[in-house]
């Protein structure tokens, strides 16, 4: 049985990160395009936590570190800290992340595909890092790159659609139509050509 997902606001919380790694400095991406506070210990750091905006201690892990923290990374090289940090932030009823201790995590870090608002998660249930990156790499093939901008035109078309049709069938009916406009040609449409699309299915209700 799989995990069930779920997204959690976390721009602006205190999120922790131990480790300096390849690993860490992956789950360091990720986070800070969601806008976390992002703090890090590690003894040593790989160059490219340079390139990212993050509060950084040069040192080994020690408890104190957990205090604020809303989540906490575990991503060192041992195995043995890992599980140490890790049973100290159950204790404390912090959620934890632990590289590999999935048994004491409280979640499950996933592989993430954003355009702006947009952010499908995936997760193998800790089966099969290499497959769930394979699925992340074939939805980022996929998707459009200006999908927060159809996300933008489909939420103002939705708003207009609540106003003009009455019946949720019809509503729903005309923002698959926008929808598909939206997917099919570029630019997207204007709010002219968007009104008049929901406006035919406004005529089909009065038929």
């Amino acid at each position: 049985m799989g995990c069930f997902p779920f997204f959690r606001e976390i721009s602006g919380k205190n999120v922790l990160i131990v480790g300096g790694g390849a690993v860490a400095l992956r789950r360091a991406r990720t986070l800070a395009g969601f806008g976390a506070r992002l703090r890090a210990v590690a003894p040593e750091f790989v160059q490219e936590f340079d390139e990212l905006e993050i509060e950084r201690a040069q040192r080994p892990f020690e408890e104190a570190d957990l205090d604020g923290a809303v989540m906490v990374i575990a991503a060192t090289s041992d195995s043995t800290v890992n599980a140490r940090i890790a049973r100290l932030c159950l204790a404390r009823k912090t959620e934890v992340n632990a590289a590999d201790a999935p048994e004491l995590s409280t979640f499950q870090f996933p592989g993430v595909v954003q355009r702006g608002r947009l952010t499908v998660a995936v997760n193998t249930g800790g089966a099969s890092p290499v497959a769930a990156a394979f699925v992340r790499r074939k939805l980022d093939r996929v998707l459009p790159e200006n999908f927060d901008e159809i996300l933008g035109c489909m939420e103002r078309a939705r708003t207009l659609a609540k106003s003009i049709l009455p019946q949720q069938r019809e509503r729903g009916r005309a923002l698959e139509t926008v929808f598909e406009r939206c997917l099919q040609t570029k630019p997207l449409p204007d709010a002219e050509e968007v009104e008049c699309m929901i406006r035919r299915f406004l005529c089909m209700e009065m038929d």
